[in-house]
């Protein structure tokens, strides 16, 4: 009775022959911060973080102007900002770094905090106006 190996066959009882070590395949190096940068020529019209401040994936830092159009640069990863190297009006050239961004565990948001982006939710200005406008309309 033979049984199938990487190698070939071999009989129950028998030694079986020596495989090659395989290398060990190695763990992804861990990035110590990313630095994101300007995708394209631009002018700095909003910075939406602060140094030292927590960011979840796809939160917008900075909003670029270029050609007419907004352009949001987002973090790929969650982490802290640790340094942010540009200001408001000021322009960018392509592959300029913008912000650096630190990984980090962002803890998941609280419930009381996931309601505030909740769109059936009636802001409270908003239900002012809205009863202003029941109370005046015929």
């Amino acid at each position: 009775m033979s049984k199938s190996h990487v190698g070939g066959n071999y009989r129950y009882g028998e030694a079986m022959p020596d495989i090659p070590d395989r290398p060990v395949p190695r763990a992804p190096d861990v990035p110590t911060s990313v630095s994101l940068t300007a995708p394209l020529l631009g002018t700095v019209v909003a910075v939406e973080v602060q140094p030292g401040q927590l960011v979840r994936a796809g939160t917008t830092l900075i909003v670029l102007d270029a050609m007419k159009m907004e352009h949001p640069i987002t973090t790929p990863i969650d982490g802290v900002v640790e340094g942010l190297r540009v200001v408001v009006g000021e322009t960018v050239e392509e592959g300029q770094i913008l912000v650096t961004v630190s990984p980090r565990i962002v803890e998941p948001e609280t419930a009381s905090d996931a309601t505030a982006d909740d769109p059936a939710r009636i802001r409270a200005d908003l239900a002012e106006v809205l009863d202003r406008q029941r109370r005046t309309t015929d």
